[in-house]
């Protein structure tokens, strides 16, 4: 019984525990129910949607924008409240052809998508018709895109088209891959047909092939890799060549891609992208004698002079080298004034492997700065402080890290010399200029800043869109002209005669000629070639579906200007006498691409 009593006695005693328990989680859930909802959030994407030939609002147009969606009011406005993330906006109304906008729409902010719409053109009357043929051959040209004022169609497999349009005078435009784009007028003055056949002028590359070998890494570097294939991309837009891309993961797939070229029967031009494929240039050109090679920065017929000399120079094959000795003095001299101006005592710069050509950007960078702190004095003697009084040879802050790829070392070379206040470090490793961004980027977050200083320079392509504000210049080594050049030579049969004029080697820089025409490959980034680099930024968020652009395309254009113009005039006046002392010869950059010279200049600069 005494055992029964205290079961009982544990039954009831749980069931008030339970009963408990329950109370209080009615009373918590009770509390939760009446707190407000957390808050998500949002960011707002705005617009106004025109008729893009009379810049009119469109009223009433259905604006989507990955499941948001709103009209748009008399005034052809449009609001929408969205979550953050990446966004489609897309707008369609009757009587226009539809337009999507992208909008990356990361924080909580108002985000502007205007969307010029462009009308459809109603058939007409009057018939436009003709023939487009290939000027040459007089065989139909199929699959032209013929376009008139609105009206758009294209030819068949006879190279016949016809469009139907409205009374009026038109201008035909007619475009093909491979040939000239080509124009004709026609006054469509009556209900009656009226002809404009359109004969087109194929390019010189058209039906030729050449193919990039890129070095570790392919596409979506930002930097040497993507400047080779924009290269390749322009000359098949001026040529009307076909580029064929082969991606190298390892150093081991350097051979058997150019073997893969050097097969092909339409290939006419193999490029290997870096000095690593020194050693592969030079077994694949040999063994096929009728195929042109070239070498982005490489140093293959010092190879052929070294173990073949009955050979050097191969006439197949041309190292394509750059004058960035020179390139380096114009973004040292940069920072140096920049430093003068803000009273900083340094200047840095982060270099990856210790190689030869890395030499040349390190004195020319160093030989820059000498050169600016030598013309403030001269020229701006108020300008006592910063670098100005810090001794010659520690004005340059600089440090090769042993890597092209790890962005970590990057960011811990920068960081201790933005420490030390210096005013800009100069980015002469690829990728690495990632790390030194974050360096910047945390010194602006922390600081609350919108602008530079504290800077970074960029290298080899306009890398200013990185982080627009403080990115003040990038020292632009045209790998993309070499590509483009070399394709030139080749299509006009002077390929081989550059190589022999040159004994192996073409330079590109301030000022460089062959064959009678200028060929330049260096030069500091200017806003009027942003464009094309913010466009490589669009293709790296393509190729690897992750964000690149820190920013909306017209909003990099204007804060990369707001900044350069926050800098005072007589930096840039100085830096253009500079570049024309280079220029016409009145100066001398010291080029450094041995150890006795390297040695002797860091013997003066440090």
């Amino acid at each position: 019984m005494g055992r029964f009593r205290d079961i009982k006695g544990i039954a009831r005693t749980t069931t008030i525990a339970i009963i408990i328990v329950i109370l209080i989680v009615a009373a918590v859930a009770v509390y939760y129910a009446t707190l407000p909802p957390p808050k998500v959030p949002l960011a707002t994407i705005t617009g106004k949607v025109t008729d893009a030939k009379t810049g009119s609002p469109v009223a009433g147009a259905a604006v989507t924008a990955d499941g948001y969606g709103t009209t748009t009011g008399s005034d052809g406005t449009y609001s929408l409240s969205v979550k953050l993330g990446k966004y489609t906006v897309k707008v369609v109304t009757t009587g226009y052809e539809a337009k999507t906008a992208s909008v990356d729409a990361a924080e909580e902010k108002t985000y502007t998508a205007n969307v010029p719409m462009t009308p459809i053109a109603l058939p007409g009357p009057a018939t436009i018709t003709g023939k487009v043929t290939d000027a040459k051959t007089g065989l139909p040209v199929a699959g032209a895109t013929v376009k008139a004022d609105g009206y758009g169609t294209t030819t068949g497999t006879d190279g016949v088209y016809s469009l139907k349009v409205t009374f009026g005078k038109y201008t035909i435009t007619v475009s093909m891959k491979g040939y000239e784009a080509k124009t004709a007028s026609v006054d469509a003055a009556e209900e009656k047909t009226y002809t404009a056949n359109v004969p087109m002028t194929p390019l010189i590359g058209l039906g030729v092939k050449i193919a990039v070998v890129s070095d570790i890494g392919g596409r979506g570097d930002l930097s040497f890799n993507d400047m080779a294939f924009k290269g390749g991309d322009d000359a098949d837009r001026d040529f009307g060549v076909e580029m064929v891309e082969l991606i190298s993961k390892v150093e081991a797939d350097y051979v058997p891609n150019l073997v893969t070229a050097a097969k092909d029967p339409k290939v006419q031009l193999i490029v290997g992208v870096g000095f690593l494929l020194s050693d592969a240039l030079v077994e694949v050109a040999r063994k096929y004698p009728t195929k042109n090679f070239a070498g982005i920065d490489t140093y293959s017929q010092s190879i052929v002079q070294g173990k073949y000399p009955a050979e050097y120079p191969l006439p197949n094959l041309m190292d394509i080298v750059y004058e960035e000795h020179k390139g380096s003095a114009l973004v040292g001299a940069l920072g140096a004034l920049l430093a003068a101006y803000y009273g900083k005592p340094y200047i840095g710069g982060v270099f990856g492997i210790e190689i030869p050509v890395l030499w040349k950007f390190e004195i020319g960078y160093k030989w820059g700065c000498d050169w600016a702190i030598n013309w403030t004095m001269k020229n701006r003697p108020e300008l006592k402080a910063g670098i100005v009084a810090t001794p010659r040879k520690e004005r340059v802050l600089w440090t090769y890290t042993g890597t092209f790829s790890d962005i970590t070392k990057g960011y811990e070379a920068a960081k201790p010399m933005y420490a030390k206040d210096a005013v800009a470090v100069y980015n002469i490793a690829g990728p690495l200029g990632l790390g030194i961004n974050q360096a910047v980027a945390e010194i602006a977050k922390a600081k609350n800043l919108k602008s530079g200083p504290p800077f970074w320079i960029g290298v080899d392509a306009n890398q200013d869109w990185i982080n627009p504000g403080f990115v003040i210049a990038s020292m632009m080594k045209r790998v993309d002209y070499g590509v483009y050049y070399a394709t030139k030579l080749v299509l006009e049969k002077k390929f081989r005669d550059v190589v022999k004029e040159g004994k192996g080697s073409m330079t590109l820089g301030i000022g460089t000629t062959w064959a009678g025409v200028p060929m330049e490959g260096i030069s500091v980034s200017t806003l009027a070639d942003l464009d094309e680099f913010i466009a490589m930024g669009v293709r790296a968020e393509e190729l690897t579906g992750e964000k690149v652009l820190p920013m909306p395309p017209d909003q990099i254009r204007a804060t990369c200007k707001a900044m350069r113009e926050a800098q005072p005039a007589w930096i840039w006046d100085a830096m253009a006498e500079l570049e024309k002392k280079i220029r016409t010869g009145e100066v001398v950059v010291p080029l450094a691409f041995t150890k006795e010279v390297v040695d002797y200049w860091r013997g003066i600069f440090g």
